[in-house]
């Protein structure tokens, strides 16, 4: 068993997974060719749908192909809020801060990761490019885990030169990755085979 158990949701942690909804639903592909004002609703997200297109897609690979009790650990909230939605497994997210003055009472932080993939309490690590445009010091300390704890890239989507996305784990050399779902290995003390050099995003 895990010494890390997942906190229980609380019904404050459906508004974000709501608003979401509205903008990742069956209107999706809509609001990605058009932007997120051809969609009309009561939440307004300082997110445009297009930054994370794919997101779906990296969900429903999360339900069909991570263990139940799997949790993934995100640069920031939003990327986890999709997987919740729609891979249905925990997550948590580095960018959330541990004081909960300072937060969103239905985003929940982790405030030691090497801690926790240690004690097996986060099994996949997803890096994304728009929150990692969004935070260089999050998006390195991200890395940092997944080099440290031997990451092994399981999923990954990828935007071709003409706007189009790819799921595959050999992309072409022009296209750009947009999400990446990377295995880590916790224990202590780590394997030997543990640490690797990786090709990880820049």
């Amino acid at each position: 068993g895990r010494s890390l158990t997942p906190a229980t949701s609380g019904t404050i942690a459906l508004v974000p997974l709501l608003a979401l909804s509205v903008f990742l639903g069956n209107g999706s592909w809509s609001a990605i060719r058009n932007g997120p004002e051809s969609l009309s609703g009561a939440f307004d997200l300082d997110v445009e749908v297009q930054d994370f297109a794919g997101g779906r897609e990296v969900g429903l690979w999360a339900k069909e192909n991570a263990p139940a009790d799997a949790r993934f650990m995100t640069i920031g909230p939003s990327m986890g809020n999709i997987i919740r939605f729609y891979g249905q497994r925990d997550s948590v997210a580095l960018s959330i801060s541990a004081d909960p003055r300072r937060r969103n009472p239905a985003y929940r932080p982790i405030p030691n990761p090497d801690l926790w993939i240690r004690q097996l309490g986060v099994q996949y690590i997803v890096w994304d490019a728009y929150s990692a445009d969004r935070s260089a010091f999050y998006n390195a300390r991200l890395m940092r885990y997944v080099r440290k704890f031997g990451g092994v890239l399981v999923y990954g989507v990828y935007e071709n030169m003409d706007g189009s996305l790819v799921s595959t784990l050999e992309p072409s050399q022009q296209a750009d990755p947009r999400i990446l779902v990377y295995s880590v290995h916790g224990g202590d003390p780590l394997p030997e085979n543990a640490r690797h050099i990786l090709t990880v995003p820049n």
